[in-house]
């Protein structure tokens, strides 16, 4: 193996440096280059002292307090992306990809919170469109994770895939019309929908969080839903299935807009993955194989995005 890797480890903790010298032990006897750096390191002298120090003086003193406050920093990265852990480490992130450039490292592997962060903040902020996968590994197939590099399995191939879903519904009710497809991405990016509502202009792109207006001409008719919203969010945070039944159910009740269709994958509380649908007046929640990450889609019209937010707990 002629790779050059990169091996991010903190001294903040035991069990992830042995990790990361055990990945380390292991590429080098496949006779690959294995660097093994603290992504602190990248960071200012400040930075870096007081958060070895706060680290260390919470895990000696404190243990469960820690775990409450490394819990709360996941929870709120993954839905405002801005948690204090985030933003402490995306500050020397551009630190680290300059070392990555200079030095022509082939892959970047982290063992310690810190240091996927900085690789996070740096993803988004140069490779929006890249997927995260927050799924062990082990517990997606081959096809799965290679989708992902791609860029096949993503939240905006969701929610096209929802609203195409919706389109085919409403071709079975309605048929000889022509359609009009026009999809308004909030970062500035027209995507063109054909009748199967894929789209078209091959743009890729995707994000944590979207707002997507289709608009849609039927001549000589007038639906309620010619004019639909979508709204979509990737979270890693886990449901109990009777609690997201309750959530589905209160979407027919009108304060989170005229919802059409939900649909979406999370991980459960039981460890299991819940995948749940949702058409008006009914809706469905099962157990099923684990996605890349959390998903959450809801198309409709006139949707109330910072009331769906605070209904799926991600706000």
């Amino acid at each position: 193996m002629n790779k050059k890797v990169l091996l991010l480890s903190c001294n903040t903790g035991e069990g992830h440096h042995s990790a990361a010298l055990a990945v380390q032990e292991a590429l080098l006897a496949q006779g690959a280059q294995a660097e093994l750096a603290d992504p602190l390191s990248f960071a200012s002298e400040s930075v870096r002292q007081n958060a070895t120090e706060l680290y260390n003086s919470m895990i000696r003193n404190a243990p469960k307090a820690f775990g409450v406050v490394y819990r709360l920093g996941e929870a709120v990265s993954s839905i405002t992306k801005h948690s204090p852990i985030y933003i402490a480490n995306s500050l020397y992130a551009e630190n680290l990809l300059r070392y990555i450039l200079e030095n022509s490292f082939d892959a970047v592997v982290s063992t310690h919170l810190y240091g996927m962060e900085a690789c996070t903040a740096l993803l988004r902020q140069h490779n929006p469109t890249a997927t995260i996968i927050t799924t062990p590994w082990d517990a997606l197939d081959g096809r799965q994770i290679q989708e992902a590099m791609e860029g096949r399995e993503s939240l905006a191939q969701a929610l096209s895939a929802l609203a195409a879903e919706h389109l085919d519904h409403h071709h079975d009710h309605e048929h000889g019309h022509d359609h009009d497809h026009e999809h308004g991405h909030d970062h500035g990016y027209v995507h063109h929908y054909d009748q199967d509502g894929v789209c078209s202009c091959g743009c890729g792109h995707d994000h944590e969080e979207h707002e997507h207006h289709h608009h849609h001409d039927h001549e000589g008719h007038h639906h309620a839903d010619e004019v639909f919203t979508s709204w979509g969010m990737e979270t890693i945070r886990a449901y109990d299935p009777e609690d997201l039944s309750h959530m589905l159910a209160a979407l027919d009740g009108g304060a989170y807009g005229q919802v059409l269709r939900a649909k979406g994958i999370v991980a459960g509380k039981d460890g299991q993955w819940l995948h749940f649908d949702y058409v008006p007046g009914e809706a469905q929640v099962r157990k099923g194989t684990p996605g890349v990450t959390g998903r959450l889609c809801v198309i409709g019209a006139q949707l109330q995005e910072k009331a769906l937010a605070s209904l799926f707990e991600v706000a």
